[in-house]
């Protein structure tokens, strides 16, 4: 199964063996006034997509429920393909 992510960047769900939790890297240093949080996705072949929202910290908790959102459709989408257990 296909999914999307909103970069239009297409993973193989079957091929994910592990979605980390959110974290909040602080501030991002390619940026001026904006920080950002991620969560990785890790594949069976050792590779990673990190799923990265920027911020402003006036904007924070807009961001981290949408990155929650994300992060909570992806790991649903991905224990189904399988009952509970994930893509394996």
């Amino acid at each position: 199964m296909l999914y999307t992510l909103p970069n239009g960047q297409v993973i193989e769900l079957e091929k994910v063996s592990r979605i980390s939790n959110i974290r909040d890297q602080g501030e991002d240093r390619a940026s001026i006034g904006f920080s950002k949080m991620v969560f990785t996705i890790h594949l069976d072949n050792r590779d990673k997509i990190d799923v990265i929202e920027q911020y402003h910290y006036a904007d924070w908790s807009d961001k981290k429920r949408k990155l929650g959102m994300l992060r909570a459709d992806l790991i649903a989408k991905w224990k189904a393909l399988s009952g509970e257990g994930g893509g394996k």
